[in-house]
């Protein structure tokens, strides 16, 4: 390694033509194919350690209220909204606040509602749009890369 840097310098230096060309690739995950240096494995490994040390994230419900973490499905959204346009053949208002939030209590506010309604008639949410790509593109990455195909940044944009 240290005679190709000592050639390319001596190269360079005495004025001539050089054609200079890198291919980089992108590993990922699993699929890499250099081997991981001992720190690097000791880090994810105290990092799984600290995940499951944490007794808030063993059970989900907790996790969702503590971090606030809560997503609503397509499917979710959609239960709700029939729930709130069927009232009834007596009803003149739709139903009451009360009785959604009693049938669905992760709903937190009535302002939400609205929100369901704008996400439905846009199919979805921004991040769930966005996921449902990334998810896209990773799986024809991976395709490709099971392939052993050279995956270039213009081609993934492509794929976007």
């Amino acid at each position: 390694m240290a005679e190709h840097l000592a050639d390319t310098v001596k190269l360079m230096a005495s004025g001539q033509k050089v054609d200079y060309v890198e291919e980089t690739t992108l590993d990922f995950g699993r699929y890499t194919n250099d081997e991981e240096s001992e720190e690097e494995e000791e880090s994810m490994l105290d990092e799984k350690e600290s995940e499951e040390m944490d007794e808030d994230w063993k059970d989900k419900e907790l996790a969702l209220e503590k971090y606030n973490l809560r997503s609503f499905s397509e499917e979710f959204m959609r239960q709700v909204i029939d729930f709130v346009d069927h009232a009834g053949p007596g009803s003149k208002h739709g139903r009451s606040w009360k009785a959604i939030h009693h049938r669905f209590r992760t709903i937190p506010d009535r302002s939400y509602i609205s929100r369901f309604r704008q996400y439905l008639e846009h199919h979805g949410t921004k991040r769930q749009k966005t996921q449902d790509l990334d998810s896209l593109v990773y799986k024809k990455l991976v395709d490709a890369r099971q392939k052993n195909l050279v995956v270039h940044d213009l081609a993934i944009q492509r794929w976007v």
